[in-house]
């Protein structure tokens, strides 16, 4: 290899976390508050994508993902649908 792309290849492998972005944010969760902010974040998020008219199909996303938790399961399944 070219010494550039040693310095490249090193660089990148200094940004390489042990777990995935998204386990990593839920996991450094440190308070209900927390999670309840970064739950509402998400959730508005979603919300964009599922076309909501209303209060009431809104309400039925929140129940659907009522935890982080939840929310990193389907986000964990979802990128194992699209490496696939």
């Amino acid at each position: 290899m070219t010494p550039i792309t040693e310095q490249v290849e090193k660089l990148r492998g200094s940004f390489k976390c042990a777990d995935s972005w998204y386990v990593d944010i839920v996991d450094g969760l440190k308070s209900g508050a927390d999670e309840e902010n970064i739950l509402k974040l998400v959730l508005e998020e979603m919300a964009k994508f599922y076309d909501v008219v209303n209060d009431r199909e809104f309400k039925n996303i929140e129940q659907k993902y009522a935890s982080s938790r939840m929310v990193l399961y389907k986000v964990g399944k979802k990128i194992e649908e699209i490496d696939k």
